[in-house]
């Protein structure tokens, strides 16, 4: 087991007023759906994109790994096998899906389902999404956008109320945090080339986890 110590964080998110959502990254979690590392977000690959990709780390050891991949059915509806090989215990296969749902104004919503045929344990979520801030400066001439905010509630593997925040450097390097079953994981994500896209992240604080996909969306 590989863990990092550190001094435990406390996010409250406090949300007072939705402004237009826009689009934001796409771009797969440990799971496979679209999200952060764990905590989905209310978008989805779109249609004819497709995300291939490998995971480590979850469950506090590097050994355990899972393949994966989401592929867009059109523009609202994302569907993901994620094969989990986790070390010293069973193997499992889980389905998953999310709908994003056709709305004008407001944050945008999303509903999902992972481990769609219960192997483990079946969740069902829904998520906003939504732009708090601005760009608010730039960085070697990348724009610096603050803050995009996701929030939901789920039931099953991950449950009650989550949510996440996370600052993007232009396309290619974004930060992010995520608060989900009472833990508090961080991480960042970049894009060293077109279509590769890396994540890095302390799940707890203290769990070490990568994630590296290849695939259309953006």
């Amino acid at each position: 087991m590989i863990k990092l110590h550190g001094t435990r964080v406390l996010i409250a998110v406090v949300v007072v007023s939705l402004l237009c959502a826009s689009a934001l990254w796409a771009q797969p979690t440990l799971r496979g759906y679209t999200g952060m590392l764990i905590v989905p977000n209310a978008e989805t690959v779109g249609d004819g994109n497709y995300y291939l990709g490998w995971g480590a780390g979850e469950g506090g050891d590097l050994e355990n790994h899972s393949f994966y991949g989401t592929f867009g059915l059109d523009e609202n509806t994302e569907v993901g096998v994620n094969m989990w090989r986790p070390k010293g215990a069973e193997n499992q296969t889980f389905l998953h899906a999310k709908y994003t749902l056709p709305v004008e104004a407001g944050p945008q919503i999303a509903t999902g389902v992972f481990d769609l045929t219960g192997e483990l344990d079946t969740t069902v979520y829904a998520v906003a999404t939504w732009r708090q801030g601005q760009i608010i400066g730039e960085v070697d001439d990348r724009p610096i956008q603050f803050l995009n905010l996701h929030a939901g509630f789920a039931a099953g593997m991950f449950s009650d109320i989550f949510a996440g925040v996370e600052m993007m450097f232009g396309p290619e390097v974004g930060i992010m945090a995520e608060w989900v079953d009472n833990d508090v994981h961080v991480g960042a994500r970049f894009q060293p080339v077109d279509m590769f896209h890396f994540d890095v992240g302390l799940l707890d604080i203290d769990e070490l986890v990568f994630n590296l996909s290849y695939g259309t969306a953006f």
